[in-house]
């Protein structure tokens, strides 16, 4: 979802849809930490985005 929040933005000129990458990061974490199948994926999420922890207290 975020890729295409992103090519919204570049290839069609819809900048609205960035203001929701923060919450679908958001999103991913706590599901990630749901579900232990998604374990990995919610540890690699946190490594490519450091930041998230900040992002997800607003």
């Amino acid at each position: 979802a975020i890729g295409i929040f992103c090519r919204l933005n570049y290839r069609d000129k819809k900048p609205d849809y960035l203001k929701d990458i923060n919450r679908t990061l958001c999103y991913v974490k706590t599901t990630c930490q749901k579900y232990q199948e998604l374990h990995q994926l919610g540890q690699f999420i946190q490594e490519i985005t450091p930041s998230i922890d900040i992002l997800c207290e607003h």
